[in-house]
């Protein structure tokens, strides 16, 4: 596992969450106070004991991201990475290895993309890593997606719960033929009465990317009428 850290142009270092970090790699998140700068990072990978309690730093990435007009890097990372599949030697037919990428984009990689971190920025990582004191810890950097709340244990339990009857309404439906079906919506509608809003009331919920009663074969009941989308039966 590995902290990511933000040593500013100007300012104390802070802190990046992975869910900071993810959201910037994949251009869900920004930081717009960074907007048109290159800001020095650094990835620290750990180890980390049977506790989860970090017990050593294995080895440490410095990098330069290249923040865009709204506070987004990957156009930075896409150019990044560029450089560096292009001075990738290139293997000949007999087995050796020519270099035949110019050194100056490697150059270019060290000098615009890399970044030297000293004794202060590394003792200041260790601190935040293990603090002795509260002000030891580094503020978080904030970005500006919305933070999904979790879902817990019991949530996703009653998630599924529900949509077991929901799966359970939808195959019920389909497995009924017309007849059935246009006997099913008079009484359906006369039983909800005026809760029915126009139809039955079907749920809708999604569950592993499907959504129930999605499908466009589906017959849907709406004031007296039977109507069976993508199919050919209808009952005025």
């Amino acid at each position: 596992m590995s902290r990511h850290y933000l040593f500013p142009n100007e300012g104390e270092p802070l802190r990046m969450s992975l869910r900071l970090v993810e959201g910037l790699i994949f251009g869900k998140d920004t930081l717009p106070q960074y907007a048109g700068t290159r800001q020095r990072v650094l990835s620290a990978t750990l180890e980390f004991d049977e506790a989860k309690k970090p017990t050593r730093i294995l080895r440490t990435e410095p990098s330069v991201w290249v923040f865009d007009q709204d506070g987004g890097i990957r156009q930075g990372l896409h150019e990044a990475l560029a450089l560096a599949m292009d001075i990738l030697p290139t293997p000949a037919r007999d087995g050796t290895v020519v270099e035949l990428r110019p050194r100056t984009k490697k150059q270019k990689l060290e000098q615009e993309f890399r970044w030297e971190p000293g004794k202060a920025e590394i003792d200041r990582v260790i601190s935040d890593i293990w603090p002795k004191r509260k002000a030891d810890r580094l503020k978080a950097a904030e970005g500006v997606a919305k933070r999904k709340p979790p879902l817990t244990y019991d949530a996703s339990r009653a998630l599924d719960e529900a949509s077991e009857g929901f799966w359970k309404i939808e195959h019920a439906i389909e497995r009924l033929k017309e007849p059935s079906l246009k006997g099913f919506c008079v009484r359906g509608q006369a039983t909800l009465g005026s809760e029915s809003r126009g139809g039955i009331p079907i749920p809708r919920h999604r569950r592993n990317g499907r959504t129930p009663l999605g499908n466009p074969a589906a017959p849907t009941c709406r004031k007296g009428r039977l109507v069976r989308l993508g199919g050919r039966d209808q009952m005025g």
